[in-house]
């Protein structure tokens, strides 16, 4: 398995001004958002060589933790501005070493792509980073690889 980290951005219930030329963070305004804004990271995961290249999304809460309940509400809410992409989201909790996500399916990848986000916005170096999706609990292993990360899951 392989993955890239592509971009980052804001999503927002409320408009905001236009972004400077100088600024390269991305807005996005989705007026039916359940709070005021959250963050986006957007990656794409290789499963297998002979595989199309799967879109996966994690959001983030800038006001605070968000709940399961919460979660479902934001993932469906942006769900339309990422047609096609996987959605998860960070709870806002850790306990130890490990971070907690939720998502509605396809919980290995969302894994994958919380671990991608956490390695490549720099708040967790050290391998192995350990992610909880659900009930399941992954620890997953990111190898730069010239264009992308070599994935282990244990």
């Amino acid at each position: 398995m392989k993955g890239r980290y592509l971009e980052d951005g804001i999503i927002s219930r409320v408009a905001r001004a236009a972004p400077q030329p100088s600024q390269e963070l991305r807005i996005l305004e989705i007026p039916g958002l359940p709070i005021r804004n959250a963050q986006f990271f957007r990656t794409v995961i290789e499963h297998a060589p002979t595989s199309p290249l799967r879109e996966y999304v994690i959001l983030n809460g800038l006001s605070g933790p968000i709940d399961g309940a919460m979660a479902e509400l934001l993932i469906k809410a942006v769900a339309g501005t990422f047609p096609g992409a996987t959605i998860g989201a960070f709870a806002g909790e850790t306990e130890g070493d490990h971070t907690f996500v939720h998502a509605i399916a396809d919980f290995e990848a969302v894994a994958v792509a919380a671990a991608l986000v956490r390695h490549c916005a720099a708040w967790d170096e050290a391998m192995p980073i350990r992610v909880q999706v659900g009930e399941h609990s992954f620890a997953v292993t990111l190898t730069w690889e010239g264009t992308a990360f070599e994935v282990r899951i244990a």
